[in-house]
């Protein structure tokens, strides 16, 4: 089959799949035309006509997910902790400081895999090995201690990112937080 008319079959659906995802209709444009292109690129290896539908809502899908892969717009804990600026050397013993009362309010259990990993940058097999569970459960642990730390840091603070991820401005809500 040629790679036009696929397109011209499944236009309109892959419109509606990446508007329902990405509501910047600029994004959306881009991401169709790489879909287009990795559809025109791949088109020789499909076997089956009849797979095509599923064959490329699975390109459209794996274009998005890559696309908010690349485009990780959301703060993590690793980017707070990683900030160095060259005129202030305390700044990430500053910014744990600031981030121990949070984290203090978290499960022991999660406390404890993110003041290992965190922290004291001990790898998850140490810290499985210190806890005394399995790698998958110490990933698991520091994986939603991360989740539970960022929904109390943006309760507390408006994090500003920039289009890459990186904080631009943490700013503190008018709140009770510690």
């Amino acid at each position: 089959m040629e790679a036009y008319a696929a397109w011209k079959e499944v236009h309109g659906q892959l419109e509606v799949l990446v508007s329902r995802y990405v509501k910047d209709q600029d994004m959306q444009m881009d991401l169709l035309q790489d879909i287009f292109i990795k559809i025109q690129a791949n088109i020789d290896r499909l076997q089956s006509t009849k797979k095509l539908i599923p064959w490329v809502h699975t390109v459209a899908r794996n274009t998005i997910m890559d696309h908010f892969r690349k485009e990780k717009k959301e703060a993590t804990l690793k980017q707070l902790l990683k900030l160095e600026f060259e005129d202030d050397s305390n700044f990430k013993n500053d910014i744990s400081i600031c981030l121990t009362p949070m984290i203090d309010q978290l499960d022991d259990k999660y406390k404890q895999a993110l003041i290992l990993s965190e922290l004291k940058n001990l790898k998850q097999q140490e810290i499985a090995d210190q806890l005394g569970i399995s790698l998958s459960g110490a990933k698991s642990r520091v994986q939603r201690g991360k989740k539970k730390l960022k929904e109390v840091l943006l309760q507390c603070c408006e994090i500003e990112a920039d289009h890459y991820g990186n904080i631009m401005e943490v700013r503190k809500r008018n709140c009770d937080c510690q």
